[in-house]
C-alpha cells in the first residue's frame, strides 16, 4: 500500500502530477483537480461551450507554463542555446539555491520540453533521458540536482497559487430556467433595481427567495453574488476581497483606466499590497466607492447578497464584524443597485418584497411540468400541506417520482409541514454512494467543483434530478443550508470525523489551505491545523483569509494543542489577533505560556508582543519586548556566524576557496546587519547606516537579492526617521524591485 502524503503536501503532489502529464491534455482534463472550472477560473475563458476534457487540459497546460515563465527574469529566449547559456550564467552569479533561471531550465528539461523535444528530429533519439544528461546540461552535482528539484517544486507550487488565485473565484449562480407564478413580480422588482434603488427580498425558508433573486440577477449583464455563511465568510475582509476581485475582473476586461492610466481595481491592488498590519477600513471603503463609480460609467452593475439575516445578531450578543459588514452594505447601497435576500431584512432598503408560497393554480402548473402524472385531487392535497412552498414541493415531487406512497407522504407533511420528514423519507431511497455525496457536501459547507469530489457523475446527476443538490454555473455543487444542517445532524461522531478528513484533503488538493485548516481544527487535529496555517499563512493573509483564520484559532483551547506545537499555535494566534485589531487578546496569550526555549519562535513572539503593547500605549512594556527580541537576534546571528565560519573552514580543507569566501561574506553580512539593528534601536542612526551599508556590500558580493532587499528596507526605515524622504523613496523602490525579481509581489 502506497504511503499517503502528509495533508499540507497534497496540493504540491497534485501540481507535480499535473506537470508529469503536461503533454497529455486528455489525461489532465479527466484526472487532475486543477483542470476544473473552479480552479482554472479566468483561464477557462477560451474554452468552447462543449467544455471537453482536452480543452480543460490545454487550459491547465497554458496556466502551468505561464506560471513557470515567472521564474525567468525577463523575456524567455527563443533559442535553446541562449536559454541554457543565460541559465548557467545566472547559476554562476546567484548560486544553486537563488538561481531562478536555473529552476526554469530544470522545469523545461523535466516537464515542458519546448526547447528539448522528447524526440530530437535529427538523431531521432530521446534527449535528455538519464540523470547524467540533466547534470551535464545544468552543470551541477547530483546533490545540487536534488536540492534544486525540491526548491523548484515548492516555489512553483506557491507561484501557481498566486497566478491562479483559486480562492478568489466569484460565487456562481444556480442554473434556473423559470419561476412559475413570479413573472409579474420579476418585472416589477427589476424596474426598481434598474432605477438605482436597493431592494430586500424576504420570506420563510423554502419560499424561493434565492431562485427569485437569481432570476433577477440573470437579467443583468454584470451581477455580483455573495452568500453569507456563518464562520465561513461573515467577515468584512472576505466580502471586500470578493467585491474587489469582481470589480478587478470587469475593469481589466473593459480596459477601463483610472486617472493614472491603470486598468486595475484600486481596491484590489491595495488589498494585494497589504503587509502584515491591519488595513484602514475607511480607506478601503473609499477605494470601493471609486471603483464602483468607474465601472458604472461603462456598464450597469447589480450587487446581490444572500442569507443576509445571518448578520442579524441578538441585541445582547452583537458581533462587531457583522456590524462592520452592515455599515459597508448600507454605504454601497447608496451608490449601486443592491439586492438583499434573507428570511428577515437587516437593512432598511428603498423597496421591500415579501415572497409568499405558490397558489393552487401555480402548484398545478408545477405538477404538469413533471414527467409523471399527478391527479388533480392529489395536487390539491399537496397544496394544502405545503402551502405552495417551493422547497417542500420539490422534495414531494422527488419522492413521488420514486413511486413513494402518496398517502404516506401527505400524512407525514400534515403531521410536520417541514423539510425534515420529506428528507427522512428520501434518505431511505438513496443508495450508499448518494448518501456519501450528501454527507461530504454537508460538511464542506462552501461549494466545490463536481470534478473535485471522488464520486461518479451518474450519482451526482441523480441527486441533482431529485432537487437535493444545487449546481452552479461553473459546475460547483452545494446543498441548501437547511438541508446541509439536517444531513450533518445525522452523522455519528465517527462519521463526522471521517467525512471532515476527506473534505480537508479535498480542499488542500486545490490549494484552499484556510478551509482545510478549519476542517482539521474541527477534527481536533490541531498539530496539522497549525502546521498548515503556519506554512501557508503569508499567502492566505494576502487573500483576505486572516479574519476567518482568526475565528478558527480563537475557538481553540490551547490546553488541547499538543505541547510540541503549542508555542507556534500561540504565535500564529497572536499575529491573527493583531491583524484583526485585537491587541488586548494578543497580549493575553503572552501570559499563558513560558516563552523561553525555541529561539526562532521566541524572536517572532517578542516582536508581536512589542507591537501589541505599542498599540495599547504600553510604551515601557513594548520597549522591554523590543530589547528581548534584539538580544535574541544577536544571539541567533552569533550562531549563524559560527555556522558559516565552520563551513568555510570545511571548504578550505576541500580546496574550495570560492565557496569558503562566500561563507565568510555571509558571516560578515549577519554581523553587520545585527550591529545595524542594535545601533538603530539605540538611536545611533549614522552608525546604523554605516553597518547596513557594509551589510549591503556583502549581500551584493553574494548576489543575494533577498539579503539586498532586506538591507534596502532597513536603510529606508532609518531615512524615514531622519526625515530624508527622497532617500526613503529610493531605498523603497530598490527593495520592491528586488522582491519583484524574487517573485515576491507582496514585498515581505
Amino acid at each position: 500500500m502506497s504511503k499517503q502524503p502528509i495533508p499540507q503536501e497534497l496540493f504540491k503532489q497534485k501540481v507535480i502530477e499535473a506537470l508529469e502529464h503536461y503533454h497529455d491534455p486528455e489525461w489532465l482534463g479527466a484526472n487532475s483537480p486543477l483542470a476544473t472550472a473552479y480552479f482554472l477560473g479566468d483561464w477557462m475563458r477560451q474554452i468552447s461551450p462543449a467544455n471537453t476534457r482536452n480543452e480543460r487540459g490545454n487550459a491547465l497546460r497554458k496556466l502551468l507554463y505561464t506560471t513557470a515563465t515567472v521564474l525567468w527574469d525577463g523575456s524567455v529566449p527563443q533559442v535553446r542555446d541562449t536559454l541554457v547559456a543565460d541559465a548557467i550564467y545566472d547559476l554562476n552569479m546567484e548560486g544553486v539555491t537563488a538561481s531562478r533561471r536555473l529552476k526554469f531550465l530544470w522545469m523545461e528539461l523535466l516537464y515542458f520540453r519546448h526547447y528539448f523535444p522528447r524526440k530530437d528530429r535529427a538523431s531521432r533519439a530521446i534527449f535528455p533521458k538519464r540523470l547524467e544528461d540533466y547534470l551535464e546540461i545544468l552543470t551541477i552535482s547530483r546533490s545540487s540536482y536534488h536540492r534544486v528539484r525540491k526548491d523548484c517544486q515548492a516555489k512553483f507550487t506557491e507561484l501557481l497559487l498566486i497566478h491562479a488565485r483559486p480562492t478568489f473565484h466569484l460565487e456562481s449562480l444556480y442554473s434556473v430556467e423559470h419561476a412559475i407564478g413570479r413573472e409579474d413580480k420579476l418585472g416589477e422588482v427589476n424596474a426598481k433595481l434598474k432605477s438605482g434603488q436597493s431592494v430586500s427580498i424576504t420570506g420563510i425558508g423554502g419560499v424561493g427567495k434565492t431562485t427569485f433573486a437569481q432570476l433577477l440577477s440573470a437579467q443583468w449583464s454584470s451581477a455580483f453574488w455573495f452568500t453569507f455563511r456563518v464562520g465561513i465568510n461573515d467577515r468584512v475582509m472576505s466580502l471586500l476581497f470578493s467585491i474587489a476581485h469582481f470589480l478587478h475582473s470587469k475593469l481589466t476586461q473593459l480596459a477601463v483606466s483610472d486617472a493614472q492610466g491603470s486598468n486595475a481595481s484600486t481596491l484590489w491592488l491595495q488589498l494585494l499590497a497589504q503587509d502584515d498590519r491591519k488595513l484602514d477600513h475607511g480607506v478601503l471603503v473609499g477605494l470601493l466607492r471609486a471603483d464602483l463609480l468607474r465601472l458604472q460609467q461603462h456598464m450597469p452593475i447589480l450587487l446581490c447578497f444572500d442569507e443576509v439575516d445571518v448578520l442579524m445578531d441578538r441585541l445582547d450578543e452583537q458581533i462587531e464584524p457583522h456590524s462592520q459588514i452592515l455599515e459597508l452594505l448600507e454605504d454601497v447601497a447608496q451608490h449601486t443597485p443592491c439586492m438583499f435576500v434573507g428570511q428577515h431584512a437587516p437593512l432598511i432598503t428603498d423597496t421591500h418584497y415579501l415572497l409568499q408560497g405558490l397558489s393552487l393554480p401555480e402548484v398545478s402548473q408545477v405538477a404538469a411540468s413533471k414527467p409523471f402524472s399527478v391527479p388533480d385531487d392529489l395536487v390539491a392535497q399537496i397544496f394544502d400541506v405545503t402551502q405552495g412552498n417551493p422547497r417542500l414541493l420539490d422534495l414531494t415531487f422527488a419522492l413521488l417520482a420514486k413511486e413513494e406512497d402518496a398517502g404516506e407522504v401527505i400524512a407525514d407533511l400534515a403531521a410536520q409541514p417541514s423539510v425534515r420528514p420529506l428528507l427522512d423519507r428520501l434518505w431511505k431511497r438513496l443508495n450508499q454512494v448518494e448518501r456519501n455525496i450528501l454527507k461530504l457536501l454537508a460538511v464542506l459547507e462552501a461549494p466545490i467543483a463536481a470534478d473535485d469530489i471522488p464520486f461518479e457523475n451518474k450519482h451526482i446527476i441523480e441527486l441533482i434530478d431529485k432537487n437535493v443538490i444545487k449546481v452552479g454555473l461553473q459546475d460547483q455543487l452545494s446543498l441548501l443550508p437547511l438541508i446541509g444542517r439536517l444531513i450533518e445532524a445525522r452523522l455519528t461522531p465517527e462519521q463526522h470525523d471521517r467525512v471532515r478528513e476527506q473534505a480537508a484533503r479535498l480542499r488542500i488538493q486545490v490549494g484552499e489551505y484556510t478551509e482545510a485548516m478549519q476542517l482539521y481544527a474541527a477534527l481536533g487535529d490541531y498539530s496539522t491545523a497549525v502546521s498548515i496555517w503556519e506554512q501557508h499563512s503569508k499567502l492566505e493573509i494576502k487573500r483576505g483569509m486572516a479574519e476567518k483564520a482568526q475565528q478558527v484559532f480563537a475557538q481553540i483551547s490551547a490546553n488541547r494543542v499538543p505541547i510540541e506545537v503549542r508555542k507556534r499555535f500561540f504565535v500564529e494566534r497572536q499575529k491573527l489577533n493583531l491583524l484583526s485589531g485585537m491587541a488586548q487578546e494578543a497580549i493575553a496569550d503572552i501570559e499563558l505560556i513560558d516563552w523561553k526555549g525555541d529561539e526562532a519562535v521566541d524572536i517572532e513572539h517578542e516582536g508581536i508582543a512589542a507591537i501589541a503593547h505599542r498599540v495599547l500605549g504600553n510604551e515601557q512594556s513594548a520597549l522591554k519586548h523590543y530589547e528581548r527580541r534584539i538580544d535574541l537576534l544577536a544571539r541567533t546571528a552569533n550562531q549563524q556566524v559560527h555556522a558559516h565560519t565552520q563551513r568555510a573552514q570545511f571548504y578550505l580543507e576541500q580546496a574550495e576557496t570560492g565557496l569558503a569566501e562566500k561563507d565568510m561574506d555571509a558571516a560578515e553580512y549577519e554581523v553587520s546587519l545585527v550591529r545595524g539593528i542594535l545601533a538603530n534601536h539605540q538611536g545611533r542612526h549614522t552608525e546604523a547606516q554605516q553597518q547596513f551599508q557594509s551589510a549591503l556590500t556583502k549581500a551584493q558580493s553574494l548576489s543575494d537579492r533577498g539579503r539586498i532587499a532586506r538591507v534596502y528596507r532597513e536603510l529606508g526605515l532609518i531615512a524615514g526617521r531622519l526625515g530624508e524622504m527622497t532617500q526613503v523613496k529610493q531605498y523603497a523602490d530598490r527593495a520592491i524591485e528586488m522582491y519583484l525579481q524574487l517573485g515576491n509581489k507582496f514585498f515581505g
